[in-house]
């Protein structure tokens, strides 16, 4: 009598776990700019993590586009020199970038200072933020 109480647990236990595993959805792109924000404010306050490490100057702070964001990211990615939060900022822009489906090319004319790049990322994702 216990083993047929037990037999219909037993089922409901192992459909469910036949069940496939959903991805997490998309979180949207208002709040990928809000967490990047964040992260670039608390990089802004410690400037020695950052240094005077020069790199590509591949955003225009008056004119924010998309492709800044994507090249911005090319740049952070294939750049050398870690800081603290480098893997993090590449992460939210990655996934900013990720339904973005437009060629980005860097070109490297005019080189900045990291911090200086990183302010000017700061200012275009508040930018695109308030949109």
């Amino acid at each position: 009598m216990k083993i047929l109480l037990f037999f219909p647990f037993l089922s409901a236990l192992v459909l469910v776990s036949a069940v496939p595993a959903r991805h997490p959805p998309a979180r949207p792109p208002r709040l990928l700019l809000e967490e990047m924000v964040i992260t670039l404010n608390r990089i802004e306050k410690r400037p020695t993590d950052v240094g005077h490490t020069l790199i590509a100057d591949v955003i225009d702070v008056h004119n924010c586009k998309r492709e800044d964001f994507c090249r911005v990211e090319k740049v952070l990615s294939n750049m050398v020199k870690e800081f603290k939060e480098k893997g993090i900022i590449v992460r939210q822009l990655k996934e900013y970038n990720k339904d973005f489906k437009v060629n980005c090319p860097v070109v490297e004319n005019k080189e900045i200072e990291l911090k200086k790049l990183l302010h000017h990322l700061r200012i275009c994702a508040q930018k695109k933020y308030a949109q």
